[in-house]
């Protein structure tokens, strides 16, 4: 019932089949979502539902979740707020002299003088009190301590190489700050993946769904295999208002690569 029949009627359904051809080839959309899940992700919703897990995203190139990085933190100029908006001003991220190719593979940290650090990182170690309506926490402590702005942080992993049939994406979980997301931007061997500079919406139910981005085909040959310069930048989103109880998110910022073998769906 559920392969031969609810799948069958969502792989033939018009309105996914352009989505499902475009996920599968990993082409990059016109306007990338920070947000993941599409529906690639639904198709294997069927078979887990089935009780097959052969189609689940699967940590890739080891545990680079718990990975130690080399770091810097910095604050930003306050800026002014807006009278008409109800918007929590924040500063464009302006980088400190002669760090402007921090991202940069032939970077050394150590030789630059950046610490290094154990993901996931936050503003604090002990986990955030929640209001009591809110329910019970589940954000674990920090490892590593950023009480700055923007956190940059970099390593250099070696990664098996990619497999055919397979996709492949860079996660974002939690954040360094005490609310919902915060901006990032992720850089693969120097180049950028992905920048988003808002954070998730509560009002919208987006604090479940996985945040990051997928490695797109035009991008596939910069994690096929060796070693990866992996760089991130986070720093406070843009979309926060004064009003209102945002709350923290769950978990304090870690980074990881997550593969999926795509499911048939002749």
């Amino acid at each position: 019932m559920i392969l031969d029949g609810a799948l069958v009627a969502f792989v033939n359904n018009p309105r996914f089949q352009p989505e499902l051809k475009a996920a599968i080839q990993g082409e990059k959309p016109a306007r990338v979502s920070p947000l993941l899940n599409d529906p690639l992700d639904e198709a294997a919703d069927y078979y887990r539902a089935a009780g097959v897990s052969d189609f689940d995203w699967k940590p890739f190139g080891g545990q680079i979740k718990d990975a130690t990085w080399d770091y810097f933190c910095f604050d930003l100029p306050k800026a002014q707020p807006d009278p008409k908006s109800k918007v929590i001003p924040v500063a464009p991220v302006t980088l400190p002299a002669g760090m402007e190719n921090w991202f940069a593979p032939d970077l050394d940290g150590k030789k630059a003088g950046w610490p290094s650090g154990a993901a996931p990182f936050g503003v604090a170690k002990d986990p955030i009190a929640y209001p009591e309506w809110y329910g019970p926490s589940k954000r674990g402590p920090a490892r590593t301590v950023c009480e700055k702005d923007v956190l940059l942080m970099r390593q250099t992993f070696e990664l098996p190489p990619v497999k055919d049939g397979h996709r492949y994406r860079i996660r974002v979980n939690g954040s360094v700050h005490a609310n919902s997301g915060e901006g990032y931007a992720i850089y693969v061997n120097g180049k950028l993946l992905i920048e988003s500079k808002a954070g998730i919406t509560a009002w919208r139910r987006e604090g479940w769904r996985p945040r990051g981005s997928h490695v797109w085909a035009n991008f596939r040959d910069e994690v096929k295999g060796g070693k990866v310069t992996i760089a991130v930048s986070n720093f406070p989103m843009n979309n926060r208002t004064a009003d209102g109880f945002l709350p923290a998110s769950r978990d304090p910022l870690s980074i990881w690569l997550e593969e999926m073998k795509i499911p048939p769906l002749e």
